[in-house]
């Protein structure tokens, strides 16, 4: 048999192997099974920055995804803490691949709502009017009502897509960045679960305090740092062949069992030909960045400016002298830098 072929994914970055987390997702299968045979579960993962949630979650999709199970997800942002229910307005925006302009938004929103049943019958204009969109709403309505009805009516919409025999997944990162509004509804989602097919999965780093962790149907999954075997197995796959056996042991114990800044820490040596392990994962990204060509560097430092996502744009305008970006970027994107997202971004 010949080489395994490479794997992408996580933005289209290089796959390392899968190890130390066979366990964890076994039991994320497990708890799918039970809420496919219409026993709610919910589940969080907790673990540091780097331990290995959103590896874990992209493994359980490609379980799910041949399954044919229905997949729901959205990542929390560092920025959106602070707006009002930024989480599920963005979860909707993607899951329905919503039109930005207002305009046309009610439509596509009844054109996603309407086939669910969903009892309200004004539904799809009171969940427009609360994404921002431009629809007629009932005489005397409150911005209390509304938000109420929009609750139950997303709350329905979640249920209905998890009712089918396949049920559903609705996979939640970042949870320590989620927004006041947002939290409000996952609590009370929770108390409506426990009859249905629906299996949550969220995300967050050690120290968030979750709501509604005391129910039967409620697990915790922490992820601790990944053994010394593991790490030295991940190593040993992504060092080339003739790296000493001194220095992949130097890497191991640098990394203290955090893939993240394993794999940072291989690269940076493996793309620099070099036996000098960098002490920290700041310094292992600089080291490959220290490689960049002074407009490759431009291009990536003005882009960090913008956040983790970059729209196209944006970026585009800040760098407006800049006449051969598209190649630019087609570097940074083939080195790992950057990744493509759908859309302009």
């Amino acid at each position: 048999m010949g080489p395994e072929p490479t794997r992408f994914g996580l933005g289209g970055r290089r796959l390392s192997p899968f190890v130390g987390r066979e366990l964890e997702l076994r039991f994320l299968l497990d708890r799918l099974e039970r809420a496919r045979a219409g026993l709610g579960q919910v589940v969080w993962i907790a673990g540091e920055p780097g331990v290995g949630k959103s590896r874990l979650l992209f493994e359980f999709r490609q379980r799910i995804e041949k399954l044919g199970v229905s997949c729901l997800e959205v990542r929390c942002a560092s920025h959106g803490a602070t707006i009002p229910y930024y989480l599920l307005h963005d979860l909707l925006r993607s899951a329905w691949e919503l039109p930005e302009d207002p305009a046309e938004m009610a439509a596509a929103v009844r054109s996603r709502i309407d086939p669910l049943g969903v009892g309200d019958p004004e539904a799809a204009d009171i969940l427009a009017a609360w994404l921002g969109a431009e629809a007629e709403l009932p005489a005397g309505l409150t911005p209390e009502g509304l938000r109420r009805r929009a609750f139950n009516i997303l709350r329905e919409v979640l249920l209905a897509t998890a009712a089918g025999s396949s049920g559903c997944v609705l996979l939640l990162e970042d949870l320590h960045w989620v927004d006041e509004g947002s939290e409000a509804f996952l609590a009370e989602l929770v108390d409506h679960l426990v009859a249905s097919r629906l299996f949550i999965v969220f995300s967050a780093r050690p120290g968030h305090v979750v709501r509604a962790v005391d129910r039967s149907f409620v697990s915790r999954l922490a992820l601790p740092p990944l053994t010394r075997d593991d790490s030295t197995t991940l190593a040993r796959a992504v060092l080339p062949a003739a790296a000493s056996s001194g220095l992949l042991s130097r890497i191991v114990e640098r990394a203290e069992g955090n893939p993240f800044f394993l794999e940072e820490l291989l690269w940076a040596v493996g793309e620099g030909g070099t036996e000098s392990v960098p002490e920290t994962v700041t310094a292992a990204l600089m080291a490959r960045m220290d490689r960049l060509d002074p407009a490759q560097r431009r291009v990536l430092e003005t882009a960090a400016v913008l956040g983790r996502e970059v729209p196209h744009p944006v970026l585009t305008a800040m760098l407006a002298d800049e006449a051969d970006l598209s190649r630019l970027l087609d570097v940074l994107v083939r080195l790992e830098f950057l990744c493509h997202q759908p859309g302009p971004t």
